[in-house]
């Protein structure tokens, strides 16, 4: 596991792009942002899951998760803050006090980006390194055990079941405890499969086969998921949907296993960066094209217009990714 993995910095680069995607505004019907919606942030916890080693030593793992996850979280909201205020005093007519600009927003932080009564969320998506900073602790926490993986089944059985019941009944509102019963499943998954048979093979005969059976069930239990009006049948979908996605795009990027280029491994080592900033790159596009074309109000763009716009925001972000390598490697989670 110290040697890079060609497939999976693959995976982790349609994975952030699908994310930036995800976050343009567009159509709200379109179905390939549906789409997209229903696996993205599923497949990168999957991602991490299966990139996670497993390691007991708790000082060990404080160390690494300070360094991973806990600084780069608290200086992508610092890094967002200035524009984040920016929008809420244009959004309310200069009228400010220093609990809405400064309290709510770090108590939002604290809280993994929370909308409350009594926090707000500033760089929302960073809700990620939270929620991946508590699955690794949980997933430390069963490795103790002698009982791991019973422990871990349960734990993916009650996200299961915490996450249906607020589907159906709406529970929560808050972005993190969404996040986390959402795709704990995942990155558990994951992590079990990581020196299974099933993800090892790296045959193109075999893979090509597993992409189009995969993709195929997908697409038909995406659409059973959109046009289905009973709870039990679109949950179900969503399911099948979201594990036969992830597998599809897996195994896609095994076919990609032999081509090497250092842009796909900086854009890899970098994904912490394009999470952290895309929304800031986005809002500020957004604000330029209104500007210029005098939109007013809310407004999406078409699908493929969107796909450009984030391929744009992955090439502007590449050399802040390298600057980071070469400088700053805390911003990508890294010791030195």
């Amino acid at each position: 596991m110290n040697k890079r993995i060609n497939w999976i910095d693959w995976a982790k680069f349609f994975a952030i792009t699908m994310v930036v995607f995800g976050h343009i505004p567009e159509n709200p019907e379109s179905s390939l942002l549906l789409y997209i919606w229903t696996f993205h942030m599923p497949l990168f916890f999957f991602i991490s899951g299966y990139l996670t080693k497993r390691r007991t030593d708790t000082l060990d793992n404080i160390k690494r998760h300070w360094h991973s996850l806990v600084i780069p979280y608290f200086l992508y909201n610092v890094i967002f803050y200035p524009y984040w205020l920016t929008r809420f005093i244009l959004d309310n007519n200069g009228e400010i006090s220093f609990y809405n600009i400064a309290i709510k927003p770090l108590n939002g932080v604290l809280l993994g980006q929370a909308n409350t009564q009594f926090s707000c969320s500033v760089n929302g998506v960073t809700w990620f390194l939270a929620a991946l900073l508590i699955m690794k602790i949980i997933l430390n926490l069963c490795n103790r055990s002698k009982h791991s993986i019973p422990l871990m089944l349960m734990i993916c059985l009650l996200s299961v079941s915490l996450y249906i019941s607020d589907q159906y009944y709406s529970f929560t509102h808050v972005l993190l405890l969404k996040g986390l019963i959402k795709c704990i499943p995942f990155y558990i998954l994951g992590y079990l499969l990581q020196h299974s048979c099933i993800m090892s093979n790296n045959n193109i005969m075999r893979c090509f086969p597993v992409v189009l059976i995969m993709f195929s069930i997908s697409f038909l239990t995406f659409y059973a998921y959109l046009e289905a009006n009973i709870f039990a049948i679109k949950i179900t979908a969503w399911y099948i949907t979201c594990i036969t996605s992830i597998i599809a795009i897996l195994f896609f990027c095994k076919l990609l296993d032999k081509i090497h280029h250092n842009i796909i491994t900086t854009f890899s080592n970098g994904t912490i960066v394009i999470m952290g900033l895309h929304w800031l790159f986005i809002g500020t596009i957004n604000y330029i094209i209104q500007h210029f074309t005098q939109t007013v109000g809310e407004f999406g763009y078409e699908w493929y217009t969107a796909l450009l716009l984030s391929l744009l925001i992955d090439i502007l972000l590449y050399p802040i990714i390298l600057l980071f390598q070469a400088k700053m490697p805390w911003m990508l989670g890294k010791r030195r």
